[in-house]
């Protein structure tokens, strides 16, 4: 799920441990 928001960028920590998981 790739998703370029400033929401996620905002929560890059939160949302990209997500991803890697």
């Amino acid at each position: 799920m790739k998703i370029s928001n400033l929401t996620l960028v905002t929560n890059e920590k939160t949302w990209h441990t997500s991803e890697v998981d």
